[in-house]
């Protein structure tokens, strides 16, 4: 139930950090700066949205990396599959977001698996 809620909190972080980021000026430098003093909320509220998508799906693929199974070749499939949608919706940006979660979510995982067989060697 929590991966359901923080898959949903990852697509809908990403969904609203686009949203924001989608008015943005990027082809201009000039045009970036003067957004950022004149509407710096936008900005930050862009920001926090993009944070918490990445979290929340990298603590997902963290959770797929530890399962066994059936369950972990659904999970595996689902998160395929939504990865997919998501890079038509939304394009260089999910694609953006769903990169950084994959490489985080897997370090992460990898990292706890390492101090877990460490504390397992010291016993």
């Amino acid at each position: 139930m929590k991966k359901r809620w923080q898959l949903l909190l990852g697509v809908g972080g990403l969904f609203w950090s686009a949203r924001f980021f989608q008015g943005q000026p990027f082809y201009s430098s000039e045009l970036i700066w003067a957004s950022l003093v004149f509407s710096p909320d936008s900005w930050l509220w862009a920001i926090i949205a993009f944070i918490i998508s990445f979290y929340c799906m990298s603590r997902v693929i963290k959770k797929v990396h530890f399962m066994k199974g059936i369950q972990r070749r659904r999970m595996i499939f689902l998160l395929i599959s939504l990865g997919v949608v998501l890079i038509v919706v939304f394009h260089w940006f999910a694609l953006l977001s769903i990169t950084l979660s994959l490489f985080y979510g897997i370090m992460d995982a990898r990292e706890e698996r390492k101090f877990h067989s460490k504390e397992i060697e010291k016993s």
